[in-house]
């Protein structure tokens, strides 16, 4: 019933004809990152104490502006000892939306083996069951009637690490659909780790390189193939950034968990994307969140040499709004 429902609404989706003149054509959220666990955990960089109350914030914020549709692009949930019940809370909270819905699987969602439940990948991939997930695998792929518009989500994910990488099983299947899609269609691709890298600090430091698809290559090789697709977005650096590359629009959005605790509009014409961070409104949840990252993170110091300016302007770097041509 759930998956007639989804399928329903997103083959209905008709606000404006078609990608003509300048309406809007298509609005969607994106929210990245939320890292969903029990209230009684204790805050550190991620807020976990007030990871749900993030999250039930920045739903109602966005159901204000009912957008098409809303895409949660990895680290749904925080799997640190076992998965189950975060996965179930995760689960149960984000079906409370009243937008459709779809997931993309991050590192937190799939790279801990319980010994206690036996947590595994799968048991993410059945429980979203036809909220983008089909079967046995997490990449997926959407078709929006009478926009000409294509999502496709890619699964980075890896059991037992938190490094990104596709395989090629997953590489094949996305060619294929690629080979298929119709010229006249704009294709949105979406994903959890970031398939570029925007940092020096990331290219040269060997420690940083989850924060990177490891074969990011391989799949910018297979993508700059298709003029079809209009831009790759993806979360799991919790920061802003944006790079143009082989005619295809790289958007990093931040996580609504970690400061600066946003989540990101989208709206397509046949023209133009148009994007914006938006902050969570909460401002008291803003401040502990500035705080925990550039007083309480000693792993970030510890990359930055203990240099805390240096922290400060890699995670303030970005602009939250930018309009790019299609």
């Amino acid at each position: 019933m759930i998956a007639k429902k989804q399928t329903n609404l997103i083959n209905n989706i008709d606000h404006n004809e078609n990608l003509t003149g300048q309406q809007k054509c298509l609005e969607f959220t994106v929210i990245s990152d939320p890292h969903l666990v029990s209230p009684d955990s204790r805050n550190d960089i991620r807020l976990a104490e007030d990871s749900v109350a993030i999250f039930r914030e920045t739903i109602k914020k966005i159901q204000l502006t009912n957008p098409d549709f809303i895409i949660i692009t990895g680290d749904v949930m925080e799997a640190k000892e076992y998965g189950f019940p975060n996965l179930g809370l995760a689960f149960d909270e984000i079906s409370k939306i009243s937008i459709p819905w779809f997931i993309i699987m991050g590192n937190h969602d799939s790279r801990y083996r319980s010994t206690k439940d036996n947590y595994q990948k799968i048991d993410f991939v059945k429980k979203f069951e036809s909220h983008g997930p089909i079967g046995n695998v997490a990449s997926w792929k959407k078709d929006i009637e009478n926009k000409r518009i294509t999502l496709i989500g890619l699964d980075t994910s890896q059991e037992g690490t938190s490094e990104g990488f596709i395989d090629t099983q997953q590489l094949d299947w996305l060619q294929n659909q690629l080979n298929s899609i119709s010229l006249n269609r704009f294709v949105f691709i979406f994903m959890h780790h970031p398939p570029i890298i925007f940092d020096k600090i990331v290219k040269d430091n060997k420690d940083l390189k989850m924060y990177c698809l490891n074969n990011h290559i391989q799949l910018q090789g297979l993508l700059k193939k298709y003029k079809v697709i209009k831009a790759v977005i993806f979360g799991h650096s919790h920061v802003r950034r944006y790079r143009f590359k082989d005619g295809i629009h790289y958007i990093g959005v931040p996580s609504i968990n970690t400061w600066p605790n946003m989540f990101t509009e989208f709206s397509i014409n046949n023209k133009s994307i148009v994007y914006k961070h938006v902050p969570i409104s909460n401002r008291s949840i803003i401040k502990e969140a500035k705080s925990k990252l550039f007083n309480n993170n000693p792993v970030g110091l510890n990359i930055f040499n203990g240099n805390k300016d240096e922290l400060k302007a890699y995670y303030s770097r970005g602009k939250n709004q930018r309009i790019l041509e299609l």
